[in-house]
């Protein structure tokens, strides 16, 4: 992790809590404005009489004052309250802020807030009574100066406490010598430990939300300078700080988005172009998630015209030109087809066709679930499971009927049936903006079953980050590489001249690996959420030779992974 990043995460944690910090001490100046404050002494005697206070009217905290000096004397107490609320706001909180960095660099946990079930230990007792000791006798020496105060008291009886805890400290530093032991021992290095963390951590409380905002701003900024100090243009195009200042402050998002806005329809006129869109992929050299515009085409003719659109398009934000061929990658494929088996030459281990006699030879995959009102669901593309007479009345109608509704499942050799639920299809541009190929089959107990029974084994729940787990009909459990993702519009081929244009997911799929295959529309792909305990699904609709497609589904719990809840 860089020092910026490490910084910029601490700014973070510190800038939310300095808020709230920030309001309790607006409250208590608020509240004690007018009003008298007592803060305990050693008590001893005064002129004949015992003094037990310190006693003093706040007629300087809230309002802003006329004159300079009761001005400086307003912001000496707001700043005392500011300090005093800081450290006590980290320690009730229980951030230390050495124990912050920690987990900043090492993404580890961070233990906030007090476990109340566990009772009160020695060390925690011991450490809120020299904290509280510390914070009595700070408060009285910075509370005597006041004007205010209505009875004198003499200095040696506001340092006493100071004392008292000046010799608390020397004592737990000489039991850390090295060569003590016991418990003490241990105690007083935490003790010590947490205190100078609260302390230090409310010091940069005080300093207010404001002062962290404006930090954040600064190292945001930076850190954008950061990501692009290594571009040529720095070296070529500016000759004053200033330009370089509004180039570093363009986000490189808004950049690669704007070009897609401005050159996407040229794009699209061209023929032989089946996949267009914005893709984000991390970059290794700048360390940083980036976009760019990435097309899919079938034809020389086609990579011609791209060639020429690239070397002359360019966008212009805030007087800088930015140049299309930077944010801009081509690559050939030999079409985008959905994926329907229509005769691979080994068996699928798990698949579901169509019995009409025009499909028989047209298979694909599925997945199955239990609804809420206990009915048990397969579910899968469209295209794999409707015949091919009902399912090409689809080309131009959205809602088509279907007729040949019964439709055979196959699980590991055990077949069994299901009937399409009409009123569960959908097909093109209608979940949001995204574009689905999607269809629900009645199946009965054993097959949902049975079909649980089978991929248990693939242990398609355990995935690591950035990667995402796929079962199949052909392809079986294989894992696909998340590291180039987005939502394109694709021009879907579904064979004998049936095209259809759907946003999908592109995820990266090279055939020069393991890869979706014929016989995988309607694969299951499982990958996490930004929540490690949820596992998200997608289903497998087209690929191209360079990356699959996907509709994305529903959440699951990884616990119950194969219990899926309804769509």
């Amino acid at each position: 992790m860089s020092i910026t990043d490490l910084l910029i995460g601490l700014g973070s944690i510190i800038f939310v809590m300095s808020t709230i910090s920030e309001r309790v001490s607006n409250f208590l100046k608020l509240y004690f404005q007018d009003k008298v404050i007592y803060i305990p002494v050693i008590p001893h005697k005064e002129n004949g009489k015992w003094m037990y206070l310190m006693e003093a009217k706040l007629r300087i905290l809230a309002q802003q004052q006329a004159t300079e000096a009761a001005e400086k004397e307003r912001e000496y107490r707001i700043l005392v309250i500011n300090i005093i609320v800081g450290v006590l706001s980290a320690a009730f909180i229980n951030i230390n802020i050495f124990e912050l960095f920690d987990y900043i660099k090492s993404s580890g946990k961070l233990n906030i807030g007090w476990n109340i079930n566990r009772g009160l230990t020695v060390p925690v007792i011991t450490g809120a009574v020299y904290l509280s000791l510390f914070l009595w006798s700070t408060s009285l020496i910075l509370f005597s100066k006041l004007q205010e105060k209505n009875k004198d008291v003499r200095q040696r009886y506001v340092y006493i406490p100071l004392l008292f805890w000046l010799i608390a400290t020397l004592v737990m530093v000489i039991l850390l010598i090295p060569g003590k032991t016991g418990d003490f021992r241990i105690y007083s290095g935490k003790i010590l430990f947490h205190f100078a963390g609260y302390l230090i951590m409310g010091l940069f409380l005080s300093l207010g939300s404001k002062f962290w905002h404006d930090l954040l701003d600064i190292l945001f900024s930076f850190k954008r300078t950061q990501e692009k100090v290594t571009d040529p243009k720095l070296l070529t195009d500016f000759n004053s700080a200033d330009q370089i200042i509004k180039y570093t402050d363009i986000s490189q998002y808004d950049i690669a988005e704007q070009l897609y806005e401005k050159y996407k329809s040229r794009i699209w006129d061209i023929a032989g172009i089946v996949s267009c869109g914005l893709i984000t992929y991390f970059d290794e050299r700048v360390r940083l998630y980036q976009k760019r515009i990435e097309v899919e085409f079938t034809t020389i003719e086609a990579q011609n015209q791209l060639l020429k659109i690239q070397s002359e398009g360019e966008v212009q934000i805030s007087y800088n030109t930015f140049l299309l061929k930077e944010y801009f990658e081509m690559k050939f494929t030999k079409g985008l087809i959905a994926l329907p088996d229509t005769g691979i030459g080994s068996q699928p281990v798990c698949y579901t066709r169509n019995m009409a006699a025009t499909n028989e030879n047209i298979k694909g995959s599925f997945n199955v679930k239990k609804t809420i009102d206990g009915r048990y669901i397969a579910f899968g593309c469209l295209h794999v499971f409707a015949s091919a007479n009902d399912f090409s009345r689809f080309r131009n109608n959205e809602k088509a009927p279907v007729s040949d509704v019964d439709v055979l499942f196959s699980i590991n050799g055990i077949h069994s049936n299901g009937k399409i639920i009409p009123e569960s299809i959908l097909f093109g541009n209608q979940r949001g903006n995204y574009g689905a190929d999607y269809c629900e089959c009645s199946i009965d107990e054993d097959t949902y079953n049975q079909y649980n029974e089978f991929i248990r084994q693939f242990n398609l729940e355990k995935i690591e980050d950035h990667q995402m787990n796929l079962f199949g009909a052909t392809s079986k459990a294989m894992s696909l590489n998340e590291s180039e993702y987005g939502v394109v519009e694709c021009n879907v081929d579904y064979n004998n001249g049936f095209y259809k244009t759907l946003q999908l997911f592109k995820i990266n799929a090279s055939t020069r690996d393991k890869n979706v295959n014929p016989g995988d529309s309607g694969a299951t792909v499982y990958y996490k959420s930004d929540d490690s305990s949820v596992l998200c699904l997608g289903m497998i609709i087209a690929k191209t030779d360079n990356c699959a497609y996907m509709c994305k589904l529903n959440k699951i719990s990884i616990t119950d992974s194969c219990k899926l809840l309804k769509s």
